[in-house]
């Protein structure tokens, strides 16, 4: 299912659904290929729509996305997922700017959610930022206590995990497993009813 709001872009072009696999485009690399995220589930999602950062990175312009996809579990909640590449090399306020949009759709989901993926945290002020806002409207962090392996750039962690209405059963870094420019994350849920 597509929405047409202004954050919500209809184009298939852009959402390919194959397999279980959800992509989202941020851009086309001069027909050579194109960037974005994937969500990938044994199950198919119910709906599947993604945002486009209103901002852009600097110097290539680019933009980033947020791929949204819900899910129904077997207890018959529906499950959110957000998969986001946050926009980077960008003020804390650009950057929330992009968090904020998926806030709001999370505030509007009644069900479970997972928010994840590459938050381009590298500073103090975006980690506050993005923590402030999240904790706000019920989301809970995960930490990895085997060893907190995630990637970092000046120190500061890129990818997180949030959730809300699951528990969460074990969570795990994968420093071992190479096929990305991010680290490998593991998490186990379950749900709460």
């Amino acid at each position: 299912m597509y929405s047409n709001s202004s954050n919500r872009w209809s184009n298939t072009h852009f959402i390919t659904l194959l397999y279980g696999i959800s992509t989202a485009t941020s851009f086309f690399n001069n027909g050579d290929g194109r960037t974005g995220v994937a969500t990938i589930s044994k199950y198919t999602a119910e709906e599947y729509f993604f945002q486009r950062s209103r901002y852009r990175e600097p110097i290539i312009k680019t933009p980033k996305v947020v791929l949204l996809t819900k899910y129904r579990l077997e207890n018959n909640e529906q499950l959110l997922i957000a998969n986001i590449h946050a926009v980077n090399f960008v003020t804390s306020i650009e950057l929330t700017d992009q968090i904020r949009n998926v806030v709001k759709v999370i505030q509007e989901h009644t069900g479970p959610v997972i928010f994840a993926g590459d938050f381009n945290t590298w500073t103090r002020r975006k980690q506050r930022k993005m923590r402030a806002i999240l904790k706000n409207i019920g989301m809970n962090e995960v930490s990895y206590k085997d060893g907190d392996h995630r990637l970092r750039f000046m120190g500061k962690i890129l990818d997180y995990l949030w959730f809300r209405g699951l528990k969460l059963k074990s969570s795990i870094v994968y420093k071992e497993i190479q096929g990305s420019d991010h680290i490998q994350m593991g998490h186990e849920f379950s749900t709460i009813n």
